[in-house]
């Protein structure tokens, strides 16, 4: 007895759930990839002023001798416009809802 073939939209409701899950990830890793920036970026410049933020970032970038700001504000703005842009596909993707008010990457079974 052959098992009935999947059907598309089991298939992508499975997709739906695999890139929500990725998307949140992602935007949960970003977000606390900002605490801990702007919690050691506080922490140093409480403790030790200006020269010890730069001290610090120099210290874990590699670069001690040669490090640039430039580079690195550089790196900064990048990965807080990829942090804007997905936390932006996350709230756009949660108010557009395919299919009926309800669904969700979970759908109710019918």
């Amino acid at each position: 007895m052959d098992a009935p073939p999947a059907d598309n939209k089991t298939a992508m409701n499975t997709l739906r759930a695999i890139l929500f899950f990725l998307r949140r990830s992602i935007l949960i890793l970003l977000i606390v990839y900002w605490m801990g920036f702007i919690g050691f970026t506080l922490e140093k410049l409480a403790l030790g002023g200006p020269h010890a933020v730069k001290a610090f970032y120099a210290h874990i970038s590699g670069e001690v001798f040669s490090w640039k700001w430039r580079p690195f504000v550089a790196q900064q703005l990048t990965i807080l416009a990829t942090t804007v842009a997905v936390g932006f596909l996350e709230w756009w993707t949660s108010k557009r809802k395919p299919g009926k008010p309800g669904d969700g990457p979970f759908p109710k079974p019918s």
